[in-house]
């Protein structure tokens, strides 16, 4: 199955958005869940003074077909076209740079200009003004 899941209390199972997680954030409890991909591109979550969440982080992922959904935590259920058309616009929605190309094969932005490859250990970030890669160690 396909389905879209909110964090819970680690120990009282009770989801983000009834209250704060208090002993620490957890994932519902669900037979054969694997995580895929989460809703990043509105991330952060405000966060009210009490600590419980605005509105619920999602994360998306499968599970047994003969799982128990009905726990808390568990959003809902999804046809596998309304989970691969939500993780296209999520990733779409990734965008980091105006310069840089959507493949939507693999769901990936791609930059006009490859990485830098080689063996001299360093590391760089993009810029956007000069469509290249800096190097952080200059």
């Amino acid at each position: 199955m396909y389905i879209c899941i909110t964090e819970v209390d680690a120990l009282t199972n009770i989801p983000c958005i009834n209250e704060p997680q208090r002993n620490g954030p957890s994932m519902p409890k669900i037979k054969g869940l694997v995580l895929d991909w989460a809703n990043k591109s509105t991330w952060p979550v405000e966060v009210a003074s009490d600590g419980t969440y605005l509105r619920a982080p999602l994360y998306y992922g499968t599970c047994d077909d003969d799982a128990d959904i009905n726990v808390p935590g568990v959003l809902e259920v999804l046809t596998e076209t309304e989970w691969m058309q939500r993780k296209h616009d999520e990733f779409y929605a990734r965008k980091p740079y105006s310069s840089w190309t959507w493949d939507s094969e693999s769901l990936t932005w791609n930059c006009p200009v490859p990485y830098p490859e080689g063996a001299d250990f360093n590391a760089y970030r993009w810029d956007e003004d000069t469509l290249t890669w800096v190097n952080f160690n200059v």
